[in-house]
């Protein structure tokens, strides 16, 4: 990204762009993570391209005052641990953060490598963003949202996922035995929730409930 620290609606511009020049007019989009705050600005910028937002164990962000203390301090952590041990040992400790611990050796292989994968640069951006903004800056959406987290997500837990779907009056649905990376620990039972929602008969907004 251009912008040293970038913002949500910053990266929602870059994928604006990815959007246009892949030809997608119309497009459920669905957002994990820190990707979860991306999604929740594109979809307050650009609601006419999307028909349903999906967001999977969401970041909320520190950008909110009540937050910024511990934003300051986890930005520090990350940003410290990256100069002094590079990516290679973050990838490493990845698995115990992303994954319950009944993950198998190929789900933490792969968690490993995908991290490994990340740019250094890039890598800060994302620290800059999950500490300097909020997600509720984009709620309630103009787009039906449901909201979706493992059952034991140690990055975003159930109870702040549930606060999101209480932010944007979306539901909300567990998934059972997995971790924050749900799509490589739980990726059928992850599939099956986002095709119940992309049904036709899916509600738009009702209670957050357990699923």
């Amino acid at each position: 990204m251009p912008q040293a620290r970038p913002k949500a609606d910053d990266y929602a511009q870059a994928l604006e762009g990815f959007l246009k020049a892949a030809g997608v007019t119309r497009c459920a989009l669905v957002g994990h993570s820190l990707g979860g705050l991306m999604a929740a600005a594109h979809a307050r910028r650009h609601p006419q391209r999307l028909e349903r937002l999906l967001l999977v164990s969401p970041a909320q962000g520190y950008g909110a005052a009540d937050r910024r203390a511990d934003g300051a301090r986890i930005r520090g952590e990350r940003l410290r641990a990256l100069h002094a041990q590079g990516l290679a040992q973050v990838a490493d400790q990845a698995p115990a953060r992303l994954l319950s611990a009944s993950a198998d050796a190929a789900a933490r292989a792969w968690v490993r490598w995908n991290m490994a994968q990340l740019k250094e640069d890039g890598y800060g951006q994302a620290v800059e963003l999950l500490t300097g903004d909020d997600i509720a800056r984009y709620a309630p959406s103009p787009l039906p949202v449901t909201v979706f987290c493992g059952e034991r997500d140690l990055a975003t837990p159930p109870a702040d996922c549930q606060a999101v779907a209480a932010a944007f009056n979306a539901p909300f649905h567990l998934i059972p035995g997995c971790g924050h990376a749900c799509h490589v620990e739980a990726p059928a039972a992850l599939a099956d929730l986002l095709s119940a929602a992309l049904a036709p008969s899916h509600p738009h907004t009702k209670e957050a409930h357990h699923g």
